[in-house]
């Protein structure tokens, strides 16, 4: 049985950024066939997408989110949201998710400073908690890293 699509786009465009192919594809599969985005982006690595953010006509804004795996080869995830926070600082930024198995207290305090994160989403990502997301996001409820 085929679940219905979620009620409307949430975003622009989804950026998926985790070095597991096989989760990215599971993750864009989940995300077009319930209507989450218009269009996904994905990428192996957090570098291509910091190109992005350095031309203003290119950077994700608030109608984009990005899926960022902490873990990553070569720029991290929390690395990379240290360099976003201060590429564009007083542009609106997409909405940032982090995803991950466990996210430690000191990755957790460092993405809190950058004041980027409004969410992080356990791996593997569900329908389930997909829907829980959005929910909270167009309803104006906090969002809050976990612990």
């Amino acid at each position: 049985m085929i679940s219905p699509p979620l009620p409307h786009p949430a975003f622009a465009t989804a950026y998926l950024v985790d070095d597991e192919a096989l989760d990215r594809r599971m993750y864009e599969r989940l995300l077009t066939r319930h209507e989450l985005c218009r269009q996904v982006s994905s990428h192996a690595t957090a570098e291509p997408l910091l190109a992005l953010f350095t031309r203003a006509e290119t950077a994700p804004g608030p109608d984009d989110a990005i899926f960022l795996d902490v873990n990553l080869p070569g720029m991290s995830g929390i690395e990379f949201l240290e360099t976003c926070a201060t590429l564009r600082p007083a542009a609106p930024p997409p909405v940032f998710l982090m995803l991950t198995q466990a996210l430690t207290d000191r990755d957790r305090r460092r993405a809190e400073i950058t004041g980027l994160v409004r969410a992080s989403l356990d791996k593997p990502l569900t329908r389930t908690g997909l829907m829980r997301l959005t929910s909270d996001l167009a309803g104006g409820m906090p969002c809050h890293l976990a612990s």
